[in-house]
C-alpha cells in the first residue's frame, strides 16, 4: 500500500485526468454552444414567418393605410430572411396583378388615389419590388403580366427578366 502511494506515476495520472476533464468541458460547452445556436436560427424563422402571416394579413384589408403597413412588411421580411425573398416577391406581384388586371374593374376605394390612375397601395407595390435586392430573385423572374400599371415610373426598377407580357405601362415615367 505504502509502494502505491508514493507512486511517481499519480503526477502523470493527475495531469491527464485534469486534461482529460478540460477537454470534455470544451466539447460539452461546444455542444452548448451549437444548441443555443440552432435553437436562435429556430426562433428566428419562427419570428419571421409570424411576421410574414401577419403582413399577408394585413395585404387583405379593406383599409389602405393597413394595406400599405402590409406591403412595407414584406419588404422587410424579405429584407432580413433572404431565404424567403423570392416568396416575398411572388405575392407583392400577384398583389399587383390581382389588383391592378388589365380587365376593367370595380370602382376604386375612396382615398386611394393619387394624380396618378393606379391606386397608392399598388404605386407601393410596384415602387417596393422596383427595390428589391436581385441577387436574392431565385430562378423565377417577377411576374407583372397583364398588369394596369399606368403612370408607374419603372425607369430605375431592375426589371430586365420581368415578365411584363401585355402590362399597360401608358404614362410611364422615363428618366
Amino acid at each position: 500500500m505504502a509502494k502505491l502511494i508514493g507512486w511517481d506515476g499519480w503526477v502523470k495520472v493527475a495531469a491527464f485526468a485534469t486534461a482529460f476533464t478540460a477537454v470534455s468541458a470544451l466539447w460539452f460547452t461546444g455542444q452548448s454552444l451549437r444548441a443555443n445556436q440552432n435553437q436562435y436560427a429556430l426562433s428566428e424563422q419562427g419570428q419571421i414567418a409570424d411576421r410574414f402571416g401577419k403582413a399577408i394579413e394585413h395585404l387583405g384589408s379593406t383599409t389602405i393605410d393597413i394595406r400599405l403597413g402590409g406591403i412595407y412588411s414584406l419588404e422587410r421580411v424579405a429584407h432580413d430572411s433572404p431565404a424567403d425573398h423570392p416568396t416575398v416577391y411572388e405575392v407583392l406581384t400577384a398583389f399587383v396583378r390581382t389588383h391592378s388586371p388589365l380587365t376593367p374593374c370595380a370602382a376604386p376605394e375612396p382615398g386611394t388615389h393619387t394624380g396618378s390612375a393606379l391606386p397608392i397601395d399598388i404605386q407601393a407595390a410596384v415602387a417596393v419590388i422596383g427595390r428589391r435586392e436581385t441577387s436574392h430573385d431565385g430562378p423565377n423572374p417577377i411576374d407583372l403580366k397583364a398588369s394596369r400599371l399606368t403612370g408607374v415610373d419603372l425607369a430605375t426598377a431592375p426589371l430586365d427578366r420581368a415578365n411584363l407580357t401585355a402590362a399597360d405601362l401608358t404614362g410611364g415615367r422615363p428618366d
